[in-house]
């Protein structure tokens, strides 16, 4: 696995680009409006603030930020000044099971999220504009995909795209409607310039074949990592979730896996055995990408 990046190493990168980071959840992404987490660096006067609300899935409390301003933003214009700064792109499947701690496990997430400090979260949270947001779904199928594109303040547009493919079911694996829901979704995506792909694609080689994509898309993780099995999945040990990136006016610096933690003095009964409980069954993906 990967070794994240320092925020002093970040800071000094002179480069110009943003932090984006989401959250995959089922199928939804959901990039719009103006929200930003209070983090533990946020003053004592943002932790007060009156607008501030609480989410209900127990991330925490949330506060309107009208101006869109990034973080360590020291121009006038809003979102614009971008100079040393990443993109981040965070993806998560959140386990379902409502019944295993699911409040420990979602402050766990949110920790997550405050410790990596993204712009933009997939589920009703964005520090950069949204410009717009669709929604696809896949023939014959409660699946669909779901993208927004953004303002990343370098005079370049990003769409960050997300689903969460067909499971398979053993013994019927429903390789034929995942690799068709891939086929749709990169068929989708493939005409623009810069699109980032994430999500929990339950693909398995050894089932499903390689990926399909086309020639000037990568795999973020096999291009950072050759190599390495980067598994995602803790009970099966599989590389279900991924990033696809095109990219035409930025690069890939780093990938890596998160939420590889058991919660402290958690546990929770499974075929007759104790396991430790994660803030999910999967482990999360933080991809980090800057411009050219």
């Amino acid at each position: 696995m990967g070794n994240s990046k320092s925020s002093s190493s970040q800071t000094s990168t002179a480069i110009s680009a943003l932090k984006v980071g989401a959250v995959i959840a089922g199928t939804a992404l959901l990039a719009f409006g103006a929200w930003s987490l209070s983090s533990s660096t946020d003053s004592s006067e943002n932790k007060s603030r009156k607008d501030g609300v609480m989410d209900r899935s127990g991330l925490g409390s949330f506060t309107r930020n009208p101006g869109f301003e990034l973080q360590g933003h020291t121009g006038d214009d809003g979102y614009h000044d971008t100079a040393s700064k990443l993109i981040k792109v965070m993806s998560y499947n959140v386990w379902s099971r409502e019944d295993v701690e699911v409040i420990k496990r979602m402050e766990a997430i949110g920790q997550l999220i405050q410790k990596h400090s993204p712009n933009i979260i997939f589920f009703q949270l964005s520090k950069l504009p949204v410009t717009t947001f669709s929604n696809k779904s896949f023939k014959n199928s409660r699946k669909e995909i779901c993208s927004a594109t953004v303002d990343a303040g370098t005079n370049n547009h990003l769409v960050v795209a997300t689903s969460h493919l067909k499971s398979p079911n053993p013994p019927k694996m429903n390789c034929s409607k995942r690799i068709a829901q891939a086929k749709k979704a990169v068929s989708l995506l493939k005409n623009l310039p810069n699109v980032v792909f994430g999500g929990d694609m339950n693909w398995d080689e050894s089932f499903d074949g390689p990926f399909p994509l086309d020639e000037d898309w990568v795999d973020a993780w096999t291009e950072r990592w050759p190599g390495d099995d980067g598994w995602t999945y803790l009970r099966l040990q599989k590389r279900l979730d991924r990033f696809l990136c095109k990219l035409s006016d930025f690069k890939i610096i780093d990938i890596e896996t998160i939420g590889m933690e058991a919660i402290p003095g958690l546990s929770y009964r499974h075929n007759n055995m104790v396991d430790r409980v994660y803030p999910s069954d999967h482990f999360g993906l933080l991809l980090t990408i800057s411009n050219l």
